[in-house]
């Protein structure tokens, strides 16, 4: 027996927020009219078709819906359903025509994405058949709420305001009625200690949660603020529960006239004595606490724990008035850009100079300090781009003092520069950094330059007990802060010597690096004995550490001292190392000079220097203060500033290493004695 097959998807309708589509147009109806029609003229016209015969062929293809709106994340299922005929079976394919808009999962569930139009097409693969449906996006309300985390005690009250953009209900839910509730109105009753969620939402618009972290009711209240106070002053009074209560906030009473609470808990001391101040919450716990009111002060002090700072240091303000009890200060600075303090008198230095601090009472009582932020940093490190920086901001600072000039340049092409210091007609020459290793020596010249100046500037005029003020009318200083600028950039810059033609330094050969680019030490290349043949003392190739190089004076730097010497006549001359806290003044080449060994004594006293013996030649091949003993008759010094030791941590520990309380004086002996 011939029969006609008539399939179709069931429409299982998954609704917007709504509950129903938005909007919808279905020809369902029209479908099945015609379905019904096309089946009675096969039967009148006796066109059955056996099923083992039968072709399979869509007649018709129809969508459950032509048109829906929904909000965007709302989802809608469609269907499609088909009229058939033979055997066989349909087979949907889904499709959006704007995934940003519209998206359409393999069963016909829509979904909105954005605020817009797209259609979605079923097609159907046997026949190729397709129908189309329009859905139009619409964009959700904005749901406004006032607070969305609450932090309660059991029983305390509170409420969650929302309003709905479109105008519509606010509808409120609880994720843990057992913890919290919430009526209709948003109104929230906690139950037990816990954290729940209240969902917030309503039609067309979107949805918000409400965090709630429930404790315990307060049992006990204390006053976390000191109550001793002074007549006219004012201060924000403060109450605590236990850590795991909550007392949302507290009322605040007293029964006495001498102090007045206003209702944000700021206390006022209206004259001398004692009060009670009471504090309730909401559940009735309540906690006490006597107030002493004092006479208001009438002097005060303020003083900085360091008077002295580096960018970004910070130090603290030490306040105290004639009370004992001001608990409150009002602090100010003078200058943001030196420096900046906040409520609570931390002073932050910001850049270079002075700035003066101001701290005041509540009732005008006021006092000042000073605070200096330095320009040198003798705990970091230095560049030869830093040192250049430094001394343009110390000739900056100290105009009439200190001069700026060049001797020459490194081998890499970069300044050798020279600071000269003081104003007075007697010279001499004071060099650091002639080793890459020993760049801690660049700190303690730059460290003296600064601090010599300060003193010199300073009301009294002296650094300790010298009267510097004078002695930088009488001298002046001729300082080469960095003697090999190219060493101490590869020491801290990461530079890779000329001579390793692009190969890194391993740690263990740039931990001993002692020379130039070109691999040659400075303080084996002067024309005093040079080319002394001892391989354990005078290398012939370059290298880290003892390569002589090619003929005497053969490097800039060697050549750029030579020539600053001969157009100066110096007095005496201080070349500083850090290698064993030595003093070496004299050799077995030269005549002592006159006040050499003065001097030398002198600096043993108060620096606590060790006095080496006579160099020999072997020792002195080369060397530097060698050379200027030789060539001018006059007192030449290598200071060992440290222990026989070094580290990448030495500038950490600046003041320790270098002994500092006592070698800063060094340069200040040898005006004093040379």
């Amino acid at each position: 027996m011939a029969q006609d097959n008539y399939g179709s998807r069931g429409m299982n309708v998954r609704v917007s927020r709504s509950g129903i589509p938005l909007e919808r147009r279905s020809k369902s109806f029209i479908f099945i009219a015609l379905a019904a029609a096309l089946v009675l003229v096969n039967l009148m016209l006796g066109l059955f078709t056996s099923v083992s015969g039968g072709c399979f062929q869509v007649l018709e293809m129809g969508i459950s819906d032509e048109y829906i709106s929904v909000f965007s994340g709302d989802s809608y299922q469609l269907s499609a359903d088909s009229l058939i005929t033979g055997g066989g079976e349909t087979n949907y394919i889904w499709e959006s025509d704007d995934p940003s808009l519209v998206t359409v999962d393999e069963n016909g569930l829509v979904t909105g994405v954005s605020e817009g139009k797209a259609n979605v097409t079923v097609t159907e693969t046997n026949s190729g058949k397709k129908v189309t449906c329009a859905v139009t996006v619409l964009r959700l309300s904005e749901m406004s709420v006032a607070q969305t985390e609450y932090t309660l005690g059991v029983g305390e009250p509170a409420s969650i305001s929302a309003f709905s953009g479109n105008g519509n209900a606010v509808e409120y839910a609880s994720s843990n009625p057992g913890i919290a509730t919430v009526d209709t109105e948003g109104n929230i009753t906690t139950v037990s200690p816990g954290d729940v969620e209240i969902t917030v939402s309503g039609f067309g618009c979107e949805t918000k949660t409400c965090t709630v972290s429930v404790k315990k009711a307060p049992s006990k209240i204390t006053f976390e603020t000191s109550l001793d106070i002074c007549v006219g002053e004012t201060r924000v009074v403060t109450a605590k529960t236990a850590e795991d209560e909550h007392a949302g906030g507290f009322v605040l009473s007293t029964d006495s006239a001498i102090i007045q609470i206003a209702e944000d808990g700021t206390m006022t001391a209206l004259s001398e004595g004692t009060a009670t101040l009471v504090a309730e919450t909401y559940n009735g716990a309540t906690g006490k606490a006597t107030v002493t009111v004092r006479h208001a002060p009438t002097s005060m002090s303020a003083e900085l724990a360091d008077k002295s700072l580096y960018t970004g240091n910070t130090t603290q303000v030490k306040a105290k008035d004639n009370t004992g009890f001001c608990r409150q200060y009002f602090y100010s600075t003078s200058d943001p850009s030196v420096a900046t303090v906040d409520a609570d008198g931390v002073v932050t230095a910001t850049g270079k100079g002075e700035a003066t601090i101001s701290c005041e009472t509540f009732n005008g009582v006021k006092d000042t300090c000073k605070v200096s932020v330095k320009v040198v940093d003798y705990t970091k490190p230095y560049t030869s781009k830093l040192v250049a920086r430094n001394c343009q901001e110390l000739a900056a600072k100290y105009p009439e003092l200190i001069k700026l000039d060049t001797i020459g340049t490194s081998t890499c092409g970069t300044d050798i520069i020279l600071v000269r210091m003081g104003t007075g007609e007697k010279k001499a020459i004071i060099t650091g950094g002639i080793h890459s290793r020993e760049d801690i020596t660049v700190n303690y010249v730059m460290r003296c330059i600064e601090e010599y100046a300060e003193a010199f500037y300073s009301n009294s005029g002296r650094y300790g007990s010298f009267k510097i003020s004078d002695m930088l009318k009488e001298w002046t200083l001729y300082i080469v802060p960095v003697m090999n600028p190219d060493g101490i950039d590869i020491a801290n810059d990461g530079m890779i010597p000329l001579y390793k033609n692009g190969e890194p330094l391993s740690e263990t050969e740039l931990f001993d690096y002692k020379n130039t680019s070109t691999g040659v030490n400075l303080n084996r290349n002067f024309p005093f004995e040079w080319g002394y043949e001892d391989p354990d003392i005078n290398a012939t190739t370059p290298d880290i550490d003892s390569y002589i190089g090619k003929s005497e004076a053969s490097e800039p730097e060697t050549k750029a001292i030579i020539r600053l010497c001969e157009e100066n006549e110096f007095e005496w001359m201080f070349s500083f190392h850090i290698k064993g806290n030595m003093l070496y003044w004299a050799d077995t080449v030269n005549k002592n000079a006159e006040k050499a060994e003065l001097m030398a004594n002198r600096l043993v006293v108060n620096c606590k220097f060790n006095l080496m013996r006579t160099s020999t030649v072997a020792g002195a091949s080369g060397g530097m203060e060698n050379w200027f003993r030789q060539q001018y008759n006059k007192p030449g010094f290598c200071i060992e500033l440290m222990e026989d030791q070094w580290s990448s941590e030495v500038n950490k520990y600046f003041e320790k290493k270098v002994n500092w309380a006592k070698t800063r004086y060094a340069i200040v002996l040898g005006m004093r004695y040379g």
